[in-house]
């Protein structure tokens, strides 16, 4: 997988857009992060995660952040071609700590929100963005 998230073309592993749908959580919008889960007993969830990088910044219009829960709806009842069905959705942020009071009036539109510094703590060894001579998150 590292090899293929090195290719600047790849872009299937990590998000998901389509014009399939015309609604207002799905038209001209992406998911950066889609994955469906499957239970033993066969039914599925689907979570979209939102990923701000912390340089990003969310449109002051609320369009974004308000998207993520009308497509999760939206694709549990009618998912768009090449997208596992599922009958249920939930939306997350990932982000840094030091935008929270920033993206405070969008916060409350995801589900979960997990912050960098949060999987940092918990998985290390995987925070290359803390590592200065990278030139990951923590320079940015």
């Amino acid at each position: 997988m590292k090899a293929h998230r090195n290719s600047p073309n790849a872009e299937w592993w990590r998000f998901y857009f389509t014009e399939s749908c015309r609604c207002a959580g799905c038209s001209g919008k992406e998911t950066d992060l889609f994955t469906v889960f499957e239970a033993r007993n066969g039914q599925r969830f689907a979570i979209h995660f939102e990923i701000k990088q912390p340089a990003d910044r969310f449109k002051q219009d609320g369009i974004q952040s308000k998207g993520y829960a009308l497509r999760a709806e939206c694709w549990a009842k009618n998912p768009p071609p090449k997208v596992l069905p599922h009958t249920d959705a939930s939306t997350g942020l990932f982000f840094s700590e030091s935008k929270r009071k920033e993206y405070a009036a969008h916060l409350d539109c995801f589900d979960a929100k997990i912050t960098f510094e949060e999987i940092a703590k918990e998985f290390p060894e995987v925070a290359e963005w803390n590592d200065q001579d990278k030139g990951g998150l923590a320079q940015a």
